[in-house]
């Protein structure tokens, strides 16, 4: 279609999230989501297969931690890697500076507070258990004028020795995978974080 229809890397909302997530590593691979993909808590709790008893509650639950995110035209989940460490990133795409630096003062917390409805522990612990060594959250000014909140999460490069207690060396990339399976399974908890609307 070269030629014939508009590119994605004429979309500035697109080249600002290339930018940013591949300004301070090797990018492997990544997964992009439209906002409309993510919609409202409540939309989410309403398209479930649950009783209206477990809305009833799990809305509770939510209602209570509840901090919407500002608003961004676009997320990007990233799969990078440096010299020393892999990283996760979670890019979201702002037209204004103000906006993105409004989300970075929720993150990484605002990760960290959230259960997962599947495994029902909280995403510390489970990042924790895929390497994260440490969360953090940056500013990403693009050519487009576009403003990228990214936050990071840090863990070692797999080694290539077998553990004593395996078969196979550590698998890469386990903690972008994390992400990704939150967001295919619908986990209405972890998306949580990523609703701009109750």
């Amino acid at each position: 279609m070269a030629g014939q229809s508009a590119s994605l890397a004429d979309q500035p909302d697109y080249r600002a999230a290339a930018e940013a997530i591949s300004a301070n590593g090797t990018l492997i691979q990544t997964y992009l989501i439209q906002p409309a993909d993510i919609s409202s808590v409540t939309a989410m709790l309403v398209s479930t297969r649950i009783s209206a008893a477990l809305v009833k509650q799990i809305t509770a639950q939510l209602q209570a931690d509840f901090i919407p995110v500002p608003a961004y035209n676009l997320v990007a989940l990233a799969d990078t890697a440096t010299a020393t460490e892999q990283q996760a990133l979670v890019a979201l795409v702002y037209t204004t500076q103000a906006k993105a630096e409004a989300a970075a003062a929720l993150f990484p917390k605002h990760l960290q507070d959230y259960m997962s409805l599947v495994t029902h522990q909280s995403m510390s612990k489970i990042a924790g258990r895929t390497g994260v060594t440490s969360v953090d959250a940056s500013i990403y000014s693009a050519s487009t004028d576009r403003f990228v909140m990214v936050l990071t999460l840090h863990a070692p490069l797999p080694s290539n020795v077998i553990p004593a207690d395996a078969t196979m060396p550590q698998a890469s990339s386990l903690v972008y995978a994390l992400l990704v399976r939150a967001y295919q399974s619908r986990d209405l908890r972890w998306l949580g974080w990523l609703a701009t609307q109750f």
